[in-house]
């Protein structure tokens, strides 16, 4: 799926993923914006999205999470992210955050915000 319907809201850039009937109650919505792999879930009427790549091992499977109270669990590995802010639950099993976007709905559509470049750690010793 391209992203090609964007509105500028508040100084920032979000792009329409779907209408808000195609995410009605709970479900979730996969697709990418600026090659990264994302989903987008409806949990008990709240929106969030996020990477689908768990940072604790680099593999694409939270798309296939379980959603338990404000976390979501990596099926493959057991870790559980929170949901609001998606750090890990046990800093012990992971130390990286999983890697979340800002989401708004308005106008019977979902949009979520173009992410920023993420600043290399190298960059920080020029």
């Amino acid at each position: 799926m391209e992203l090609t319907d964007r509105k500028e809201i508040n100084g920032s850039v979000y792009y329409k993923i779907c209408t808000t009937r195609e995410l009605e109650n709970s479900g979730k919505f996969e697709f990418e914006i600026n090659f990264e792999k994302v989903v987008l879930i409806r949990e008990k009427g709240k929106l969030y999205c996020f990477s689908r790549i768990c940072p604790h091992m680099r593999r694409e499977s939270m798309q296939k999470g379980l959603v338990r109270g404000n976390y979501i669990i990596c099926p493959l590995h057991g870790h559980s992210f929170n949901l609001e802010t998606g750090i890990p639950a046990d800093r012990s099993k992971s130390t990286k955050d999983l890697k979340k976007f800002d989401v708004l709905e308005t106008d019977d559509a979902i949009y979520v915000k173009e992410p920023e470049e993420e600043r290399p750690a190298w960059a920080d010793n020029w």
